[in-house]
Order: C-alpha cells, then sequence, then structure tokens
C-alpha cells in the first residue's frame, strides 16, 4: 500500500535524512545567476515535473525546493499544493514558488496566458 503524500514527506523533519536528501537535490539543477531567472531541473522527470527518488520513495523536485527554502510542507489533506509563478515545470527556483490549491493555480495559469 503507497504511503500517504504526509507520511513519506515526514522524513523531512529526520535531520539526517533531509540533510541527506538536500545533498541529492542541490545535485540535480542548474542555480540561475538571478532569482528572476528558473533553476532548471535535470534530474528525473515525471510528467514533465521534476522528480527525485530517496529511501524508495519519490519526491516532487518543486516541493523539496519550496521546503529547503521556507521550511513548510504542503497540507495535501487540506487541498494545497506547491505551484509555479513561473509555469515552469521543471523549474525549482523557490521564489518561483507558492503555496496554494488546484483552484488557485488555475486561476494563476489562465492569468499567465
Amino acid at each position: 500500500m503507497p504511503r500517504s503524500q504526509s507520511t513519506k514527506y515526514g522524513i523531512l523533519t529526520d535531520y539526517s535524512h533531509s540533510k541527506l536528501l538536500y545533498a541529492r537535490f542541490s545535485s540535480k539543477y542548474y542555480e540561475a545567476t538571478s532569482f528572476d531567472a528558473c533553476f532548471l531541473w535535470f534530474g528525473a522527470i515525471s510528467c514533465g515535473y521534476g522528480k527525485l527518488e530517496y529511501n524508495r520513495s519519490a519526491y516532487c523536485a518543486h516541493v523539496l525546493a519550496y521546503f529547503f527554502k521556507w521550511g513548510v510542507l504542503p497540507q495535501y489533506s487540506q487541498g494545497q499544493i506547491i505551484c509555479h509563478k513561473c509555469n515552469v515545470k521543471r523549474c525549482v527556483n523557490p521564489y518561483h514558488l507558492y503555496l496554494g490549491t488546484d483552484v488557485s493555480n488555475a486561476r494563476d495559469y489562465q492569468a499567465s496566458k
């Protein structure tokens, strides 16, 4: 049975795992010289989004980026997700990410067209 998102991401509360995961994460993207630019993920991709496997679980790269910068994970059970302001699925620039919902994400995407 697959673990829930909250259980899977709970590993980040363990400092030793979090530190190892961060080391793997930070080696898989190109950091631009400007915070305005996207930091493009060059690791594994799933449905257009960056993916990182660790400890027999797959993690969304943009969710990890948001957590490592801001220390917050989305409450999936409450409908929260991590959204891209830039609408670039491979982007892991934490300044391009925000905590939102499917509704706010769709509204933001339509406004950017």
